[in-house]
């Protein structure tokens, strides 16, 4: 079940953990950018989330794995 809460928590923890950055498109491997860092975030959460036939997220057209 999906858990706002949990996103938030899971958004925190990343912003916190010096081993990721920022990177334009990056969904945290490790690297992330704005919608990148909210979307993985809400998809850790138990959030749908748009992926591709694989199960990897879907970022800007492009996918991104979704394993760090």
């Amino acid at each position: 079940m999906p858990d706002l809460q949990r996103a938030i928590d899971i958004a925190m923890s990343y912003c916190w953990n010096e081993t990721h950055g920022y990177a334009l498109g990056g969904l945290g491997s490790p690297t992330f950018d704005c919608s990148g860092l909210i979307m993985r975030s809400l998809f850790e959460a138990g959030f749908n989330m748009p992926t591709d036939q694989h199960g990897n997220l879907e970022h800007k057209g492009t996918a991104y794995l979704v394993n760090c």
